[in-house]
């Protein structure tokens, strides 16, 4: 019988695109400020500022060094509010919508006060 490493077959099947899609989505969703890049996106989570971004053939999350995927490349690209990841290996490519740009105007109460006032 010949013994084939979970390793392999996870880089053969690419069935780690799809966890690693699902991982920035689960990060990303609790931030805010998130700002798209092509080859990262940024976003904040409790005050402190959070990357993730493509370098070496890896896709890495800092504030610290968290590898999300190895062998892998891609870029990040928002439309319409929605932010989707594209993966690439191996000559094939991925897209996945992982979030949403939310953006909380902060000010919106006090002008409803202002508006209701005149």
């Amino acid at each position: 019988s010949r013994l084939i490493s979970n390793e392999y077959q996870v880089k053969e099947n690419n069935e780690d695109i799809f966890l690693i899609a699902k991982n920035v989505s689960e990060y990303i969703s609790c931030g805010k400020n998130i700002v798209v890049n092509d080859s990262s996106l940024s976003y904040e989570v409790n005050d402190k500022t959070y990357s993730i971004s493509f370098m070496n053939d890896r896709i890495v999350k800092e504030d610290g060094y968290e590898i999300l995927g190895f062998n892998i490349d891609g870029h990040f690209l928002s439309e319409d509010d929605l932010i989707y990841i594209i993966l690439k290996r191996n000559e094939m490519e991925y897209k996945q919508l992982i979030g949403f740009i939310n953006e909380v105007e902060e000010d919106s109460e006090d002008e409803t006060n202002e508006e209701t006032e005149t």
